[in-house]
Parts: C-alpha cells; structure tokens; sequence
C-alpha cells in the first residue's frame, strides 16, 4: 500500500492533520465565543470595533449646541437577537402604554392608541447573560453604571405599529416624576 518512503512520514501527515484539526477547533471557539465575554477587556474590545455612525441633531433650547447621538451599526449578533426575542417571548408581552398627560397626573401609565401601538415587556432577570451584556456594554459606552440604568426593554411593532414622537422626561412636579422614573429620577 505505501512505499517505504511514505510510511517514514505517515507518523508525520498524522500529526500534521491533528495539528490542523486542533488549530481549527481553536479558531472556532474564539470566534464564536468572543462576543459573549463579559469581562471589561472584551466588552472595550467588542464595542471598539464596532462601526460608528455619529448623527448630530439641533437643539430646541437655543443654546446654539447639537445634539450628537451615536449609532453603532451590528451592536448585536443575529444569534443575540434570537435570544432576546425568545427571552422576551417566554416572559410574555403585552400592550405598550404611555404615561397619561406626560406623566403629572394620578392615572400614571394607560393603553393609548393615538399615541402608541405595540407589545413589549421588560426584561430584569439578571441572570440572563446576553442581559448582562448589554447593560455593561451600555455601562462602557455611555459611562452610566449598571445600577442607575432601566431595565432592558424589548417592543414588538407589528405592520402599522408606531411610536409618535416623544421625550422621555418629565416635566412635571417633583412628585409626578419620581413616580413615572422611580428612584432613577430624570431620564437623560
């Protein structure tokens, strides 16, 4: 079957393709395991080599200042997404609802189709990794710790679904707001 010649080497092409097979197996499981490290190394890393796009909006106030929102294109994995929509699936959505007269009055948050269509649910189970991710990805990027952050929410707008548009704080007196926020106070 082999020549002398290519049995000499034979202990060498069968180390030789198990050293390829280890180098793939090595490559594969950095590949797909990078992007679900939590640690603050790999949070920088992922969030740096994300693409950026910075969108500038005029300020109504007129401080002469934009408004500079950055957009980060891919901030997650199509398997990412999977994940939370079934996370969110699993714990139920329900009708969205907005806070009633921008949040000053006793009724607090009601169903309201002029101004909102869509299901959503909030997510605060901690112990799903993909949610820990993303608040401390949140936390890097916008220096704003875990701890003072909302809890992940996740809307579902089906065709002719909307959200009009809307500032999210509060006007309103003292009380009324930390009613609508809770201790998290203002949102920025």
């Amino acid at each position: 079957m082999f020549d002398k010649y290519h049995s000499e080497y034979l202990y060498i092409y069968i180390i030789s393709f198990l050293l390829i097979l280890l180098l793939i197996y090595v490559l594969y499981k950095f590949f797909t395991n990078i992007d679900n490290k939590n640690d603050p190394k790999s949070i920088k890393k992922y969030v740096d080599n994300l693409k950026k796009e910075h969108l500038k909006f005029p300020t109504e106030f007129g401080s002469g200042r934009d408004y500079v929102i950055t957009k980060y294109h891919n901030f997650l994995t199509s398997k990412q997404c999977d994940l939370l929509i079934n996370i969110a699936t699993k714990k139920g959505l329900h009708n969205s609802e907005v806070y009633g007269n921008g949040g000053t009055d006793s009724k607090g948050s009601v169903i309201n189709n002029r101004e909102r269509i869509s299901q959503q649910v909030w997510l605060t189970k901690t112990e799903d990794e993909i949610i820990n991710r993303m608040k401390l990805i949140s936390e890097y990027i916008t220096k704003i710790p875990v701890d003072n952050q909302e809890a992940l929410q996740v809307v579902k707008y089906e065709k002719g679904g909307y959200f009009k548009d809307h500032y999210d704080a509060c006007s309103g007196n003292i009380s009324a707001c930390f009613g609508m926020n809770g201790k998290a106070g203002q949102r920025i």
